[in-house]
């Protein structure tokens, strides 16, 4: 039987784990659509000189940087609770 501090550390990892691909998932997904939204009005207006391009990429920055960073922010706090939930090494 494990001890109980044994434990907490196991369902800490394992929730780290579970944020990190969730949110790496989230954050890439999100964060490539993004680029297709903000990238594609800024080539329109830089090879046709269309001004109506630069507003669409301002509303697709806001509208798929929010979710971007959202999943960036589970990617951190993953990597903190997996950290946490290391073992510490027995003091010699």
């Amino acid at each position: 039987m494990t001890a109980p501090d044994e434990d907490h550390r196991a369902q800490q990892r394992f929730a780290g784990g579970c944020l990190i691909a969730v949110g790496g998932l989230f954050a890439t997904l999100c964060g490539l659509c993004t680029a297709v939204f903000v990238g594609g009005p800024i080539w329109y207006a830089a090879t046709t000189g269309g001004a109506f391009a630069w507003p669409l990429s301002a509303m697709g920055l806001v509208v798929g940087g929010i979710p971007t960073a959202v999943g960036v922010a589970q990617v951190v706090v993953g990597a903190n609770l997996l950290r946490r939930g290391r073992r510490t090494p027995p003091d010699s």
